[in-house]
């Protein structure tokens, strides 16, 4: 091959690294045509279809997250009230059984005074 038969080959011929050429015709087939392009216009409402579908999706999220915020506060509120009912009646419990502790107290002290006293005639 003489150097003009080489520069001509060479000639339009994109090189995509060792031993890979491509001549413009093979390239343009591979490349999108200039209508498959996107536009400025095309991509902008691409974009604002993309945040719309974003806002969306986080709007659901929030839904959820409340209504899961929700459940779970109900659900610490009817514990709260268990627990508080349960110490109301354990306290109710152990007044009287600490009033009848005191009553049992009194009736022994005044048992303990009669004796005494009755020790004391004799």
């Amino acid at each position: 091959m003489t150097a003009d038969a080489t520069t001509q080959k060479s000639w339009g011929t994109i090189f995509l690294g060792t031993e890979r050429e491509v001549n413009l015709d093979q390239l343009s087939a591979v490349v999108p045509k200039r209508g498959d392009v996107w536009s400025r216009d095309q991509e902008e409402t691409y974009l604002e279809r993309v945040q719309q579908r974003a806002k969306e999706q986080a709007r659901t999220i929030l839904e959820q997250a409340g209504r899961e915020r929700a459940e779970l506060l109900a659900e610490a509120r009817g514990e709260v009230a268990r627990i508080r009912e349960e110490t109301e009646q354990q306290a109710a419990t152990l007044l009287a059984e600490r009033r009848s502790l005191q009553a049992e107290a009194a009736r022994l002290h005044e048992e303990a005074r009669l004796l005494h006293a009755s020790s004391e005639e004799t």
